[in-house]
């Protein structure tokens, strides 16, 4: 958990590898595994993803995706914070413009050297 402890004043450099064209990383935070239906059913995360990867697949889509899912599988807003970030490697192509930063949910699309 990030927060509780202050972070160390150096911290290690840990390689994890490179995301390949058409790969994509997916992180987010408790409140979406956790966030429950009115019958009390965790939301079914896994299955979400593997159903958005058979689609056409982009970071903005995929988090627009998981939020709509997440959405009608609590009926509404959870219970707790919920946030996504998903990274995607594509082919090079034209940097789209900036956000204005107030969505309520958006995502970035980078270029993953």
């Amino acid at each position: 958990p990030l927060g509780p402890f202050p972070l160390p004043t150096d911290l290690p450099v840990r390689h994890c590898g490179r995301l390949l064209p058409g790969q994509a990383l997916v992180l987010h935070t408790d409140g979406v595994e956790d966030a429950r239906d009115p019958s009390g059913r965790f939301f079914p995360l896994v299955d979400t993803l593997c159903s958005i990867a058979n689609g056409p697949f982009t970071a903005r889509t995929a988090a627009s995706d998981i939020q709509a899912a997440l959405l009608a599988h609590s009926q509404g807003p959870p219970g707790d914070d919920a946030a996504v970030l998903v990274l995607c490697s594509e082919p090079s192509r034209t940097v789209p413009p900036q956000s204005t930063g107030r969505e309520p949910w958006s995502a970035a699309e980078p270029s993953v050297q």
